[in-house]
């Protein structure tokens, strides 16, 4: 709405400065109470009779123009403004001079309309509309100390394990950020994530059955984290800072500084982020006869920092110019320590491990986006984007045979990753006919990896190549593709939206070290549908179907062994083939409030981890391998609950039930989650947020995880200058957070438990500065969401 009215305040400028007719220029100026500005506000021009003759819109500093083509006579300038009552002032002309100046307007401020807006402007916690169900967290007072991976993990249907993946309903998701493209992925999606702290976070968007307009990755649909967006002129900002406990101590601050006048916006934003924090785990597996067993111990130390910039110009109410960059820098320092043993025919081995491993991740992303006001109805949109990564570490490997106490050889572990990532696209939108909306669009995209692990042991006092455990990867990938979306409104109650989009794919894979090469090259459909009808105000029923494809991250498709000690490690697979989702929903809306969704989800080609042993080192192996078949059928529902004034729960469930079949074998099982919020507003300006979050049974793959309850706690307290803001957040409040996994699969058995670090506080201060008027830097737009979304260390 406020872009709106700037456009047509621009618009209104241009008018009246190009007008060769205009005899008589009025102008005034439109203040409150205080004699400050009011921006934005509407001015009509009343002739005698009673007839609105022309208006204008009041600019930042408060002043307003009108070309008056009609001579002599008596006026009135009437204003309106949201947020206050109308006011007006009589003029007289009596001659034509060539300017008059209206006397001052002056706006009262309407507490009614205030107190309604600022009602109204309360969001529930958990939205459910029609296309996707959206979880509201900007005024969340756990966004203290939190990142958005800490966000996730509350957001409704979100599984994020002990790995840091993230499933929607036991399915892989595209994750982006801000809408379009951003650069996030694989195990450096949850990376990026922790980067990101959540007081900059106003909402997640889950999205089941994303349109044709939308890259076709990610098969359990996507997930879009929302920045907040400043929508100031002048110079404002904000600065945060915290800092917070649990086993080891963690702190973090950002800033945000926006400038923006008519012709250009400027916006900066950097972030620093310390986390220490200690986990331990206990693994047991028996395949093929040997058991396995394994306790661990590690402290992760994380050091991330992130630097945003984008810049914006807009020459007229037609164009508009964005450039944009992005850089992220992050250290990784792991420390674990274990004691595995391994049984088979009565003899036990055992062996002290211990492994140092040390990573660096560096990325930068320029953007540049440019949008075309072709007319009203008309809009066209390019955006480019270019990024390039680079991950670097070391693993150091130390262990010792506890039985006859003689030392392992030392190994090092050396792993480079570099990629490449440069994309484009371009949008069109039109309004063909009064109901009949187009959208259509191309994009190209290309990626390139470059990855080198080498192993060194330590011999004699010497460090010498295991060219067995080394190896060198390259791969090639490019996707054009292409959609088209039509919606239209049939009557008054019946809306649909149909769409297709195209892809060709193209993938060069090489490991130099084994010798192996692989090639992709296919072109595949991706149609979608919605269909809404409104029975009533109250009452609404949408259907949704889309087609996706998964396809697999780039680590995953390289070949080699990637070890975790000496009877563990994980494998790429180059034969993996992308899968294909056929995916339905169902979705009923009572009161505007209540939902209910069901779904249906058939995957042909889907791939998970499985477990391999070599029957002679009797190292385990976690493989990613196509199933037959996947099935998978969920039930959701969105209850919230107002029990008093100041208490409102906000409730969702989720069932689902997946069934996966591969040759012989098969792996199903059903899950429950819970997610109960409940909102606390206390006098003195302090609410209060208690979470319950419980998992019953979740499943994805072969593996189940065991019901898990646990609780989160945030209190938040803004002061009487209305710009500083106090949060407290408690996560795990009862230490009873944790991840118990099992697997029964052919001949593996298999049960981890796995802690983190259990009940944790943090405190955060935040202090906004500047102007408090309206409208800010255009959000930036990125083209290649989906390539990032397989980046994976």
């Amino acid at each position: 709405m406020k872009k709106l009215i700037l456009l047509l305040a621009l618009i209104v400028a241009i008018t009246t400065t190009v007008s060769a007719q205009t005899d008589i220029q009025i102008k005034g100026k439109v203040l409150d109470a205080k004699k400050e500005p009011v921006i934005f506000a509407t001015i009509s021009l009343i002739d005698s009779l009673g007839k609105a003759v022309n208006f204008a819109i009041s600019d930042e500093q408060g002043n307003y123009l009108f070309n008056l083509k009609q001579g002599k006579g008596a006026y009135k300038l009437s204003g309106s403004s949201m947020g206050y009552s109308g006011a007006a002032v009589s003029i007289n002309i009596s001659a034509i001079p060539e300017t008059v100046t209206a006397p001052d307007i002056i706006f009262l401020a309407d507490t009614k309309m205030l107190a309604e807006v600022n009602i109204k402007g309360k969001k529930a916690l958990i939205e459910q509309k029609i296309d996707k169900l959206i979880f509201n967290v900007s005024q969340s007072p756990m966004t203290a100390g939190s990142s958005a991976l800490d966000l996730l993990k509350r957001a409704p249907g979100v599984f994020v394990d002990q790995s840091d993946a993230i499933k929607l309903r036991g399915k892989s998701v595209l994750v982006l950020v801000d809408n379009k493209q951003i650069y996030l992925s694989g195990d450096q999606v949850a990376q990026y994530l922790k980067s990101l702290q959540g007081d900059n976070i106003d909402k997640i968007e889950i999205i089941s059955n994303p349109s044709a307009k939308y890259d076709a990755q990610g098969v359990g649909g996507i997930i879009n984290v929302i920045s907040k967006k400043d929508k100031k002129i002048g110079v404002n900002g904000n600065l945060t800072a915290g800092g917070g406990y649990g086993r080891n101590g963690k702190y973090n601050s950002s800033g945000l500084l926006n400038y923006r006048q008519k012709m250009f916006a400027v916006s900066g934003n950097i972030g620093y982020n310390h986390d220490k924090s200690p986990t331990s785990g206990e693994l047991n597996r028996t395949l093929s006869g040997t058991s396995f067993s394994q306790n661990s111990s590690s402290i992760k130390t994380i050091n991330s920092s992130l630097a945003k910039l984008s810049v914006d110009f807009f020459p007229n109410e037609k164009n508009t110019l964005g450039f944009g960059f992005i850089g992220n820098r992050a250290s990784n320092d792991l420390a674990n320590n274990s004691l595995t043993s391994l049984s088979e025919s009565g003899a036990i081995n055992q062996l002290n491990l211990f492994s140092a491993n040390q990573t660096e991740w560096n990325s930068l992303t320029y953007s540049l986006n440019y949008k075309l006001a072709l007319s009203k109805d008309e809009n066209l949109s390019f955006d480019a984007d270019l990024s390039n990564y680079e991950n670097d570490g070391d693993i150091n490997y130390t262990s010792n045979n506890v039985n006859n106490q003689l030392s392992q050889p030392n190994t090092l572990n050396i792993n480079k990753t570099m990629i490449k990532i440069a994309s484009a696209k371009l949008d069109y939108e039109r309004v063909l006919l009064k109901k009949l909306n187009l959208e259509t669009g191309a994009k190209v995209s290309r990626v390139t990896t470059d990855n080198m692990t080498q192993f060194n042991q330590q011999i004699d006092g010497n460090w010498e190549n295991d060219v067995k455990r080394s190896n060198v990867f390259n791969y090639d990938e490019t996707i054009v593709s292409g959609y088209v979306n039509l919606n239209t409104k049939l009557g008054k109650k019946l809306s649909l939206q149909l769409g297709l989009r195209g892809e060709q794919t193209r993938s060069d894979g090489d490991s130099k070290t084994l010798d192996s090469v692989f090639r992709l090259n296919y072109f595949k459909l991706f149609p979608s549908a919605y269909i809404t009808y409104d029975f009533n105000q109250n009452n609404q029923l949408g259907i949704s179907y889309s087609r996706r494809i998964g396809r697999p991250g780039y680590k995953d498709l390289n070949p080699f062994t990637y070890y975790t000690d000496q009877y563990t490690a994980s494998q790429g697979n180059p034969f993996l083939r992308p899968s294909f989702t056929n995916s339905f929903e169902l979705n009923y809306t009572l009161l505007q409030q209540f939902n209910i969704s069901a779904g249906f989800q058939h995957t042909k080609d889907e791939f998970e981890k499985i477990a391999v042993q070599e029957a002679d080192t009797k190292l385990v192996k976690e493989i990613y391998q196509n199933f037959d078949q996947f099935y998978g059928y969920y039930i959701g529902a969105n209850i919230p609950v107002k029990v008093l004034k100041i208490w409102e729960i906000s409730n969702y469930a989720n069932f689902y039930y997946t069934d996966y079949t591969m040759g012989q074998i098969r792996s199903k099982g059903s899950a429950l989650q819970l997610n109960s919020t409940s909102s606390f507003t206390l006098p003195k300006s302090i609410t209060a947020e208690l979470d319950m979050i419980y998992f019953y049974n979740n499943a994805y793959g072969i593996y189940r995880v065991k019901p898990n309850l646990y609780f989160n706690l945030g209190i938040a307290k803004s002061l009487s200058d209305k710009r500083s803001t106090f949060k407290l957040s408690i996560f795990d409040l009862f230490n009873t957070n944790r991840s118990s996994i099992t697997a029964n699969l052919g001949t593996l058995n298999l049960a981890s438990n796995y802690r983190w670090e259990g009940t944790r506080a943090n405190l955060s201060y935040s202090y906004k500065f500047g102007k408090s008027t309206v409208k800010g830097a255009s959000t930036k737009r990125k083209s290649s969401g989906e390539e990032q979304g397989r980046i994976k260390n």
